[in-house]
């Protein structure tokens, strides 16, 4: 008898062919496995997106954090500059103001220098030309006797009211000297002498060598010496002329050669209360005189 099996007949009396039986067993296991193989695709398929969205998400979380980070950092490192750039800023802006003060203040001082430079250039210009006038007035021997005497009567002259002096008025011991301040007593008339011994100065601004120089030094210290102590003993007499007497320079130059030189004779003049004068304090001294008078002069009329 025969029997169908999967619309194939079958003869029951020899049962299923094993074949047809293995075959049928594949035709299962392949379609399990591709049940299985498309279960398993889809499995894979809805883990990739699952793990590709994680990933996109700590992606994002990742690039979140460094943007934050990289805009604070930024924002840090700005911010530092800027700090350290406004220190340097003000350090160099008060160290320019420094500077600048410093630079003024050395500016000033220069100036200052310069104009006492200047001042000393002048001054140095009027003693040449004086020192070159002198020379000429030198060179002339009847010129060197009036050259004192002139300046010593045209500054007291100009200084002076007329009964406040005298010209060669002779004293009690017949002396004459050149010209006599009248003042009161206490102190009592001055007298000024201006014969300065002119002709050793002269030989001494000629000197051309060592030996004349040393020569023509130890003569002017020698003569002024000597003019010295012929003033205080002439012009200086108790109870009629003043306690001390002026010995007058015609010029400023041999006033500071003598100054600068000869020292020691300028302190013996102090010793013998003989005043040594140029033409400038001299008429320091003649304005302290008239000043004198003037107070004496009031006082009379008080």
């Amino acid at each position: 008898m025969l029997r169908l099996q999967k619309g194939k007949p079958v003869d029951e009396a020899t049962g299923p062919n094993p074949v047809e039986q293995q075959l049928a067993q594949l035709a299962d296991m392949q379609s399990q496995l591709a049940g299985r193989l498309a279960t398993l695709q889809e499995g894979q398929t809805t883990s990739q997106q699952t793990l590709n969205q994680a990933l996109n998400e700590r992606l994002d979380a990742v690039s979140q954090r460094l943007n934050q980070s990289l805009t604070e950092n930024t924002q840090k490192t700005n911010q530092t500059l800027n700090e350290r750039l406004e220190k340097v800023s003000k350090n160099l802006t008060e160290t320019s103001l420094k500077n600048r003060e410093q630079l003024g203040e050395q500016l000033g001082m220069l100036n200052t220098r310069l104009a006492v430079i200047g001042e000393a250039q002048k001054k140095l210009d009027s003693l040449t030309t004086e020192v070159v006038g002198l020379q000429e007035v030198l060179g002339n021997k009847q010129a060197r006797g009036a050259f004192g005497e002139i300046q010593l009567n045209d500054l007291v002259t100009s200084a002076l009211p007329p009964s406040a002096y005298s010209f060669q008025t002779p004293l009690s011991n017949k002396s004459r000297p050149d010209c006599l301040i009248k003042l009161p007593n206490p102190p009592g008339s001055i007298a000024v002498d201006s014969k300065f011994p002119l002709d050793s100065y002269r030989r001494l601004v000629d000197a051309s060598d060592e030996t004349a120089k040393l020569a023509a030094t130890r003569q002017l210290r020698t003569d002024v010496q000597k003019h010295i102590k012929d003033i205080s003993e002439k012009y200086i007499i108790p109870g009629e002329t003043a306690e001390s007497a002026l010995m007058f320079l015609p010029s400023e130059a041999v006033y500071a050669e003598l100054h600068a030189r000869f020292a020691d004779v300028v302190d013996q003049g102090y010793k013998a209360r003989v005043w040594i004068v140029s033409p400038t304090t001299l008429m320091a001294t003649l304005n302290t005189v008239r000043a004198v008078l003037k107070d004496a002069q009031m006082r009379e009329q008080a």
